[in-house]
């Protein structure tokens, strides 16, 4: 009986949905830049999740979250930290978002 519910489901109108659907990618800023540390938004990351920091040359730069204060996130950049600066934008590096839309598709 489950079997044939299955087989009249229409998917291909659903993996059309899908397909249309346009991928949100949280982004936040820096607020502060201290020594080595970059403090900005959290974006839900927790310790040891990864981001990745646009300095004002237009590289990105990795970074790893090490603490928090208050309600902001502390990174500690695995690069030179050269052009990371109040508002540079930071966001979870796409690497960590495509396993996530593989499983969800497959």
């Amino acid at each position: 009986m489950r079997f044939d519910l299955l087989e009249k489901i229409e998917f291909e109108k659903y993996e059309k949905a899908v397909d249309q659907c346009v991928l949100m990618h949280p982004e936040g800023r820096i607020s502060q830049v201290i020594g080595l540390i970059a403090e900005g938004d959290s974006l839900g990351l927790g310790i040891g999740s990864l981001c990745s920091i646009l300095n004002d040359q237009g590289k990105e730069i990795q970074a790893e979250v090490v603490g928090f204060k208050k309600e902001k996130a502390l990174f500690m950049p695995y690069g030179d930290i050269r052009g990371i600066s109040l508002g540079s934008r930071c966001s979870e590096p796409r690497s960590a978002i495509m396993p996530m839309l593989i499983s969800w598709t497959t």
